[in-house]
């Protein structure tokens, strides 16, 4: 996976449909790169040859081209062809070369597939490899490393002028020169820092430069363009293009305003806001005189401030623009203000403003990710129940004082965050919304046999036998009026991409690695010191270290894709106060992130306090590695972001007059340290775990596809021993058979839709064919992996133990917070009916007058 989410990416796929298969052959490269001639026209595959069973035998080898294909010059040799294989190569197996050479008939682009063959009594195993003849390869991208400071694909160009990172690298084997261009649409005109390269041949340093980007003169403010950028091999003529998107900001410009935008949808007599930006000019300062007119009668708007002194050092300037709609207006009704801006030079800008009046009611979810119910019950220092006054969590208390809170609200299974957040916004059970794992979904295998891991998107939303697209709640909101805006701000960048819809539905989509101008990149933290830690600088680092750096800092090191909560609530008041959207989702992802590496902090009798008032030295029953102050920091810092963003609900009228949601998408636990380790035994059942492909495991949560019936039947047989299994009948009904115990609901589990697509082409998404939970606390283990690299230094790998102090996935973590608040539901009014986390939208539909799409499964909750 992408995050410290942390779901690691373990394989284990089936190299032998045979259940007689006693070896694998697997290979951490399965493709290679030659040149024509040189010292690089020569090279070699490593590859691994592992036992699937204690029996020694004599294993043959041989090596040839794929008979599919048209032979081509390029050679390949096996430096051993027999050897033994032993007990002991069950676990750590034997490592083989593969030698490749180029002919001299070979040329660029010149491709060769050979298949290589392991045979020993009857038994046999394949693989493919792939030789390239590629010398010169331009590639261009973005940016720096978006795991530090990326550049998005979008830029407003600020008082007409951008600036965008690029880097231009060789993915071939060659040194060679490069040519660069760039190109404007009509418009806008584009200049590069650099135009010609020589670049060494691959994995070495890329080469940065920079794209200046002018709005011509004429150009309106809001007038969008695409910037193309093409680089070309001066070696074998190869091009790499990229484009990407720019806006001109003139030097008077709202976001609302300058493109094709909605109208702010705003209620009878309520407020809507609208942000001002003022560029400053490059050849001086001004003085700015701003003005609001309206256009329609009974309508009010009004300025913060009039006058502005704009200075190149000072940067831009903002200015709030309040609008107020008439009391009494019919739904439908529309404003119109027109804003202009002066400057003492003569220089003069307008944009026009519009709102609507709706009858809709703005919806807000906060959603707190791995947020144990159980934290809303604790005292203000987190070491026992609290009581009214003293809570850990006071604004959370305060808003369930305002409307109805359900004491047994539960997630789907899995209990893990990228389904949930999906059903909690689709009002659908796990197999409606077709989400079956986090960040990572495996679609099948490619032409080589190895695994296609895909991210997230859109299409997998699927649900039925005939695969109809899931409608969510942005979708469901537009119903009632077609001009509903939706916006989706995240601390976990990979679940927006399950959202997004093109601006069909979801207008605005924000995480640390992408999101509008005005909420910029997010600033480095540390994870477990928020900015509202009165103690921060007496914390002691966190247990859990990587080389020097305690794993706090480490991963505050990494904002962009994990973003701190500040930031997000930070982005999602811009949001609102720029273009006040009808429906918003927050994700607030820290819990998460510190809970995985420190353990939970909510279960009272896993803490020692050790006779202190201190919490700095409590320590854990379950694992000595959980550190229990930063995890009840986090979630102080999570109601203190809460708090912000209610209190200016509260200001602009809305607290009471919309519909908000408290919730989380799963909790979580604490692991003991190591784990269930269930390679070994799948090995044994004649089950290969060679490459990485059809077994996500991590934490308490297991995935597995592309098994064969029989191979999938000794699978469920080896791994019941250890773990809750649900095969494809169980997914079904609910039921697992073993325990005799309803664990998950009816179809809870089941995808008609991706289950028909088990031999569906490559890159087609698949279904598990078992699900895998822990039922209690423990987690899977990796076999001493270790985490995955995340893209980090090779001084600051991951280290190997466990590899996580708290998780998810099974049904320990899935009691949940839920509190809906809003006209029509009961202030104060609690319940201890079992609910879960899909019934929240039918029961926000219903307050709507929303008809509820197809694929609501939940039911509407009591709400008196």
């Amino acid at each position: 996976m992408r995050s410290i989410y942390l779901y690691a990416l373990c394989a284990l796929p089936v190299v032998l449909p045979a259940q007689e298969a006693r070896f694998d052959l697997s290979a951490r490269s399965q493709e290679l790169q030659l040149a024509r001639t040189g010292l690089r026209a020569k090279g070699e595959l490593s590859v691994k040859l592992r036992a699937l069973s204690n029996k020694r035998s004599i294993v043959s080898l041989r090596v040839q081209r794929d008979p599919s294909e048209k032979p081509v010059d390029i050679g390949a040799s096996l430096p051993l062809r027999r050897l033994l294989l032993s007990a002991l190569s069950s676990i750590q197996g034997r490592s083989l070369r593969v030698n490749f050479a180029a002919g001299p008939k070979v040329r660029e682009g010149d491709v060769q597939t050979f298949i290589l063959t392991a045979t020993s009594q009857g038994a046999k195993a394949q693989l493919k490899l792939r030789v390239r003849i590629a010398e010169g390869t331009p590639f261009l991208k973005l940016g720096e490393d978006p795991l530090l400071r990326p550049e998005r694909e979008e830029k407003l160009l600020h008082g007409g002028v951008g600036f965008f990172r690029l880097s231009l690298a060789n993915k071939g084997v060659l040194p060679g020169g490069f040519s660069i261009v760039g190109l404007g649409s009509p418009g806008f005109n584009v200049k590069l820092s650099k135009n010609a390269a020589a670049l060494p041949a691959e994995g070495r340093r890329p080469l940065a430069f920079e794209a200046r980007v002018e709005a011509k003169k004429g150009v309106p403010p809001g007038a969008r363009g695409t910037v193309l950028v093409r680089a070309r091999s001066l070696r074998t003529g190869r091009v790499h293009s990229m484009s990407f998107k720019v806006e001109n900001g003139g030097h008077l410009y709202v976001h609302s305003a300058t493109r094709k935008a909605k109208p702010h949808l705003v209620r009878a007599g309520k407020l809507t806001t609208y942000v001002a930006r003022l560029f400053p000019f490059a050849d001086g300062g001004r003085k700015v005189t701003l003005a609001i007119t309206q256009k329609t009668p009974r309508w009010q708007a009004a300025l913060t401030r009039t006058q502005v002194a704009l200075d190149a050092r000072g940067g831009e300037q903002q200015v709030f623009v309040v609008v107020q709609a008439p009391p009494l207006a019919r739904a439908g009704a529309r404003g119109a203000f027109v804003l202009e801006m002066r400057t003492d030079k003569g220089e003069h800008q307008r944009v026009i403003l519009t709102a609507k009046v709706t009858k809709l009611r703005k919806t807000y979810i906060i959603a707190m990710d791995a947020l144990n119910e159980e934290y809303l019950d604790l005292d203000r220092r987190g070491t026992a129940q609290g009581k009214p006054g003293d809570w850990l969590m006071p604004f959370a208390r305060a808003l369930g004082a305002l409307g109805a809170t359900y004491d047994k609200a539960a997630c789907n299974l899995p209990t893990a965050t990228d389904m949930n957040h999906v059903n909690l916004l689709a009002g659908s059970k796990t197999g409606t919304s077709g989400v079956s794992m986090v960040s990572a979904f495996f679609a099948g295998r490619d032409d080589l046999g190895r695994p296609i891991v895909r991210g997230g998107s859109r299409d997998l939303l699927r649900f039925g036998p005939s695969g109809k697209p899931v409608q969510l709640l942005f979708d469901a909101m537009q119903q009632i009026d077609p001009d509903a805006m939706g916006a989706f701000v995240s601390g976990k960048g990979w679940v927006n991409e399950l959202i997004e819809d093109g601006g069909r539905t979801l207008q605005i989509s924000a995480a640390g690695d992408r999101g509008p101008d005005y909420i910029g990149l997010p600033p480095r933290y540390v994870l477990g010191d928020p900015e509202t830690d009165a103690d921060a600088a007496l914390d002691p680092p966190a247990k859990f270290r990587v080389g020097n750096l305690d794993i706090g800092t480490l991963v505050g090191m990494f904002p962009t894709q994990f973003p701190s909560n500040k930031y997000v609530m930070d982005s999602a008041i811009r949001v609102l106060l720029h273009e006040d959207p009808a429906a918003m989702y927050i994700l607030l992802a820290t819990a998460d992130d510190v809970q995985h590496t420190m353990g939970n902090a909510s279960r009272l009798s896993q803490w020692d306090n050790r006779g202190t008032t201190s919490t700095y030295d409590d320590q854990n029953r379950v694992n000595p590695l959980a550190s229990r102050e930063e995890v009840l920091d986090e979630v102080r810092d999570l109601d203190t972001q809460l708090g912000r963003f209610l209190l200016l609900l509260l200001a602009k009228g809305d607290l009471l007059d919309s519909y908000i949601v408290l919730s989380a998408d799963h909790g979580q636990v604490t692991h003991p340290l190591g784990g269930i380790h269930f390679e070994q035994a799948l090995r044994a059942a004649g089950i290969s775990t060679a490459d990485q492909s059809f077994i996500y495991a991590g934490t308490s949560m297991m995935t597995v596809y592309d098994l064969d019936p029989k191979a999938a039947a000794r699978a469920e047989k080896v791994l019941e021993q250890k773990a809750l299994v649900f095969n494809r009948a169980e997914m079904l009904s609910g039921f697992d058979t073993k325990t005799g115990k309803p664990f998950a609901l009816h179809r809870e589990l089941f995808s008609p839709w991706w289950i028909s697509k088990d031999k569906a082409k490559e890159g087609v998404y698949r279904w598990p064919v078992l699900f895998v939970f822990v039922e209690g606390d423990e987690q899977f283990a990796l076999s001493g992996k270790g985490l995955p690299n995340l893209g980090l230094p090779p001084n600051l790998q991951l280290p190997r133990v466990g590899p996580f102090v708290g998780g998810h996935g099974g049904p320990a973590s899935a009691h949940i917070p839920l509190i809906l608040v809003g006209p029509g539901v009961t202030p104060g009014y609690r319940t201890t009916k079992a609910v879960r986390i899909h019934d929240l939208m039918p029961t926000v539909y219903q307050l709507q007058g929303i008809r509820p799409p197809a694929n609501v499964d939940g039911k509407v909750l009591p709400l008196k």
